[in-house]
């Protein structure tokens, strides 16, 4: 009388069986087994094999990422931006210089670099810009910038006194630890007592807002 295997449950023969419900039990075994390894045919050279969820035998050929490839995105923007006094603004991006796994929408929320489904880890971000110049008595004040993961601060930077007639600059870096679905935005203040002051960010005068991935 036929058994199973502890670990797959395939149907086997036992010492007692007849020769001829043996030969039933292997033909069984064999078309089990085969059922089961169904996964491993295929691929094509420099493909590995990965599993495709946590069910047992469940297999699928990928071909594994280079080394050296980058995986991120760099923003930039050729908007107008001009902060109002004292008021923390997130900075939108119009342009991406590089999107490898779509991390950004140049339209919707376009102020968030968000972390795509199978890259969560660790990023290096990055981002410069700076403030221009005014001219008049009450243009002091700090020029301050700010990183804000999911919509909650995390992170302030270059929190400088300026004054009259001098361009500021920011510019940062930071690692974060992240999950699938986490957001990170780009934000900046100025209290020079002006109504509006602006910050530039566009690629002609180098500025962006960039992450790269580190990894797991």
């Amino acid at each position: 009388m036929a058994t199973t295997t502890p670990n797959f449950g395939w149907s086997v023969p036992t010492s007692s069986d007849l020769v001829k419900n043996g030969a039933t039990a292997i033909e069984t075994l064999g078309d089990s087994i085969d059922a089961s390894l169904v996964d491993l045919k295929g691929g094509t050279t420099g493909q590995v094999l990965a599993k495709a969820s946590g069910t047992d035998m469940d297999f699928s050929w990928t071909t594994p990422a280079s080394g050296s490839s980058f995986v991120g995105v760099i923003l930039n923007s050729n908007l107008t931006f001009q902060p109002a006094n004292n008021t923390i603004t997130k900075i939108p991006f119009n342009l991406e210089i590089v999107d490898t796994n779509t991390f950004h929408d140049n339209s919707t929320n376009n102020t968030r670099i968000t972390i795509p489904s199978g890259k969560a880890g660790k990023y290096l971000f990055t981002g410069n810009g700076y403030w221009d110049t005014n001219g008049t008595t009450f243009a002091v004040g700090e020029r301050t910038g700010y990183i804000y993961k999911n919509n909650t601060q995390v992170g302030v930077f270059l929190q400088q006194k300026a004054s009259a007639n001098v361009y500021l600059g920011h510019v940062w870096s930071v690692i974060l630890d992240l999950a699938v679905g986490d957001y990170v935005e780009f934000a900046v203040l100025q209290n020079s007592g002006a109504t509006n002051l602006s910050f530039f960010v566009d690629n002609s005068t180098g500025g962006q807002f960039a992450a790269q991935y580190l990894g797991a």
